[in-house]
């Protein structure tokens, strides 16, 4: 089975949606070559362990819940303003 990332989505999101339980993370990043705390890029696609929790995943799949806890920096501010381009100057 695989999974495909959502934007924001972690190992343990994945774990969770998809296994039924936070534990299946580490499997996953076994699985996949990945640690634990690396960023997943949306649309990448995981190879996943086996259903640990089936009442869980049935849960997540009929409210079609799909979790995403991944702290996303938001790339914004006169840090990151171009002159002249995203910052007017009068």
């Amino acid at each position: 089975m695989s999974a495909t990332v959502k934007q924001g989505q972690t190992l343990f999101d994945i774990a969770l949606q998809y296994c039924g339980g936070a534990d299946a993370a580490f499997g996953i990043a076994r699985l996949n070559n990945r640690n634990l705390t690396d960023e997943l890029a949306p649309g990448e696609v995981l190879q996943m362990p086996d259903v640990r929790d089936k009442r869980v995943v049935k849960y997540y799949a009929d409210y079609k819940l799909i979790p995403a806890s991944a702290v996303i920096e938001k790339k914004e501010g006169i840090g990151y303003w171009i002159i002249q381009s995203d910052f007017i100057t009068t």
